[in-house]
Parts: C-alpha cells; structure tokens; sequence
C-alpha cells in the first residue's frame, strides 16, 4: 500500500501559504485604516491669528505760527518757519522723511507766484504714529501782497501721499526804492543856454519793494516834486522848476528828454507825474535795466538870459522829492 504525503511534508508550500497570508495581513491593514480615516472624518486643527493693519498717512494739521507777514525790503529774503502733523496708522517710521515738503502759492497773484521749499523740511518730533515735520519756507521782497496758499506734503515707503492746502498765509503790501545818483549835475553853460542834459544820469529808480509803481490808467505812479534851484552866491537867480523836464529814455535830436511836448514837465512844490514810468517789482540783482528798475533822463530846456555867472544848486531850498505809489 502506497503512503501518501502529508499537506505538513511540503515545507515549500507552507512557506509559500504563511507569505501569502502574511501579504493579505498588510494590505488589509493598510485600506481598512485609511478606509475608517475616510469614514470618520478624522482631521487635526489649529487656530492661527491674522492682523493686518492697512493706512496711509494723513496730514491733520498746518500750522504757520501767525497768519501775516510783512517782508523786509531788498535785497532781503524773509524766512518763516511752517510746521506739519502727519498720522500714520502703521508707525511714524514708514514715513518718508526726505519726501516732507511745502510749497506756497499766491491766491490770484501774477509773476513770482510759487515757491517750492523742498528739502527743507526735517522731522521735529515723533511717535508711535504721529510725526511733527519744521519747514523753513523763504519769501523773496518782490513776492506779491495777498494770501498764499500752504500745500504741505510727503509720501510713506509704499510712496502712499498724503496733502493738506487747508492754511493760508497773509503777505502784507511793502512800498520802498532806492534812487542813484541821489545828485544830480550838469555841465557849465552859459545863460539863455537849451536843452541841456544832466551829465550824471539816468537816475536809477529800484524797486525793493513788493509793489509795481505806475500805470496806465493813473492810479499808480512815479512823480517829482521840484523846487527851484537857486544861486549860491546871489540866491535872487535862479533856475524855475518848470524849465526842467524828465524822461524815461534819452536820445535824438533834439534829446527827447528835453521836448516839453513829450517830456513831463517838472513844477514848482507839486508832484509832476511822470507818464511814462513804471517801477516793476523783481529781482534786481540779476543786474540788467528793466528787473525791477526804471531809469529817468533829466534836462534843462532853458537857462534864462538873464543869469549871472555862478552855481546853481538846492543847498540852500528844498531838494527835489521822487515818490511812488
């Protein structure tokens, strides 16, 4: 009778069995834990804070320490300090302090009308979220009369602005000149002589003020108040006011400044109008002849016949006046 083999004497397929059950374990294992994690819905949390604080900065405040000024005469410059709060929500420190500036603007006005003060302003004081910024703002003796506009500004690190042209600055009205030569001379003739031109003119009228002097309309002017010029040894002859004339240019034939139907004619003890000049405003330091100058050409359109030999001058009357208005 022939023995069978027992399932236990193939060592191969019981190995083979053990590795195949062992396999099936695992994968088994494997799904039904991410399959439970599916069912479950099983997750783990944490909560995270968020805070965010969005701004850009606000000026809230122009202060100009009084609200006129009177500017000094030229060739002067007047220098006012302004002062500007700016907020910032995110901190003081995201301010851009070399962007601060102010610039000023005159309401209506003509000319010289805007003056930008940029890099003159420094940080002053800070806090957490408000920095004070000083401005030195500098006027010119030409600058117009009348109310200017202050416009403060200045830009965070995102390059975010913030503007404020709610203040306004009151400039008063300043009426000044300067005349040279302050003498006038001519040369010796003899009597009954015309139309004699002064020798050390034009007179030079600068305007250092912040005022045009003379118009067409009348209502401003440049005018001379004369006087006779009288003998120094014989004060009974003399030379009459209103043989004198005046001009705002020279030359031809006869010199226009002598054409007493062109010319103003000068009088005694009255301010005389002179037409034709104007003293404008400006910088006259850049050194030409019209930038806030007016020149004047004088003569003598006839010395009487009656003159003796001597000097003549206003040493011993009232010397000549020049007014502007």
């Amino acid at each position: 009778m022939k023995k069978g083999k027992g399932f236990g004497g193939n060592k191969n397929v019981s190995v083979f069995i053990f590795i195949f059950l062992l396999l099936i374990g695992v994968i088994a294992f494997g799904y039904f834990t991410g399959f439970f994690g599916k069912i479950t819905g099983l997750t783990f949390t944490k909560n995270l804070g968020v805070n965010i604080t969005v701004g850009v900065p606000f000026i809230w405040n122009v202060m100009n320490g009084t609200a006129t000024m009177q500017l000094a005469q030229g060739p002067l410059s007047t220098s006012r300090e302004i002062n500007f709060t700016v907020y910032n929500a995110v901190g003081s420190q995201f301010l851009n302090d070399s962007t601060a500036k102010i610039n000023i603007t005159l309401v209506g006005g003509v000319g010289e009308v805007v003056r930008n003060q940029t890099g003159d302003c420094t940080r002053y004081n800070s806090s957490t979220s408000y920095a004070t910024y000083t401005c030195n703002m500098t006027m010119w003796w030409w600058d117009g009369p009348g109310n200017w506009n202050i416009s403060a500004s200045i830009l965070d690190n995102n390059s975010n602005a913030a503007y404020n042209s709610s203040t306004t600055l009151f400039v008063g009205s300043t009426t000044a000149f300067e005349i040279s030569p302050v003498n006038l001379t001519w040369p010796g003739m003899g009597a009954g002589s015309v139309n004699q031109t002064s020798d050390n003119d034009p007179m030079n009228l600068t305007n250092t003020g912040n005022i045009v002097a003379g118009n067409a309309s009348g209502t401003s002017n440049v005018s001379i108040n004369a006087t006779n010029v009288v003998g120094e040894t014989n004060n009974l002859f003399m030379l009459y006011a209103n043989n004198f004339s005046v001009w705002t240019s020279t030359g031809g034939s006869p010199p226009i400044e002598c054409d007493g139907g062109s010319a103003g004619n000068l009088s005694k003890n009255m301010f005389a109008n002179t037409t034709s000049a104007v003293l404008p405003k400006g910088n006259y330091t850049i050194g030409d002849t019209s930038t806030g100058r007016e020149q004047l050409w004088f003569c003598l359109r006839i010395a009487g016949y009656d003159l003796p030999s001597q000097a003549y001058s206003t040493v011993n009357m009232t010397p000549w006046t020049v007014k502007i208005y």
